[in-house]
């Protein structure tokens, strides 16, 4: 269920954003992708989504960017949906997504769309060697996909956020690109998720990165200089960038030395400093 208050505290736009409220793989694709003709070569019998988009010019003149099923654990095949209850079927997600995967993945190039796919790790109990983690349809998204990326709770003990009351409100995830076909691929993040309000520490990562392409000028190791401010402290030059303004200038200032190539030393530990 779609919960649109929680969305909107997560900074969601509920006003363009549109809910279909439906488990049915058929309807899904259906809706995306449309209805063929029996006879190959001739026009579909019903347009899609996604066709209807490409006859109004892309996703850019169409305002429709972007497209989430959440999740394909959740979508049911439509051999399961006929099955009897109880009835042992082995593999019908693997079988019904190919086909569905092959019919929408030149829609979505041909409209600037991007499809956002929400899956599950599950066990394999049938392999006895090697990784056993395997997905809802097998291999069919990590062939399809152009970006993959795998996100996990961090194992450690201190990766609980708690508030003054020691009660949970968030946690630390880890974020690993198994695949990338637009840049390099196995980068790992990590970042603090609470509960109401989602990623809170796209500062933190914005003045670490900063500081490693020398958009910053550290006089020595506890004081940082940019715009002509200065302030002591990582943490407070981290909260200055929540102002989106000085974010946005940052955030620039990254892409362009990063595009030249140019790193600083390695960022030194504030409680090194000799006192």
């Amino acid at each position: 269920t779609y919960d649109e208050e929680w969305a909107e505290s997560l900074g969601v736009d509920n006003d363009r954003v549109k809910v279909l409220p439906s488990n049915d793989g058929v309807e899904i694709f259906t809706s995306l992708c449309g209805v063929p003709h029996k006879e190959p070569g001739k026009s579909k019998l019903k347009d899609g989504l996604l066709d209807i988009i490409k006859n109004e010019g892309g996703a850019d003149e169409t305002g429709l960017g972007i497209i989430v099923i959440d999740s394909i654990a959740a979508v049911q095949p439509p051999m399961e949906a006929a099955s009897v209850s109880g009835k042992n079927n082995m593999a019908l997600m693997g079988r019904f997504l190919p086909p569905e995967l092959r019919r929408i993945t030149p829609l979505l190039a041909k409209t600037g769309v991007m499809l956002i796919a929400i899956n599950q790790v599950r066990v394999n109990p049938g392999q006895l060697y090697g990784n056993p983690e395997t997905t809802t349809g097998g291999s069919a998204w990590k062939h399809h996909c152009s970006v993959m990326v795998n996100f996990g709770a961090l194992q450690s003990g201190d990766n609980v956020i708690t508030d003054g009351n020691k009660d949970q409100i968030g946690h630390k995830i880890r974020a690993r690109i198994d695949k990338n076909k637009m840049a390099p691929p196995k980068k790992v993040c990590e970042f603090d998720i609470v509960y109401t309000e989602g990623v809170v520490n796209k500062h933190v990562e914005l003045a670490n990165l900063a500081i490693k392409y020398g958009v910053v000028e550290r006089p020595n190791n506890r004081t940082y200089v940019y715009g002509g401010n200065k302030w002591v402290g990582k943490d407070n030059f981290a909260s200055n960038l929540k102002d989106e303004k000085t974010a946005k200038e940052v955030l620039e200032a990254v892409k362009e030395a990063k595009l030249k190539g140019k790193v600083s030393a390695p960022d030194t530990p504030e409680d090194s400093e000799e006192e």
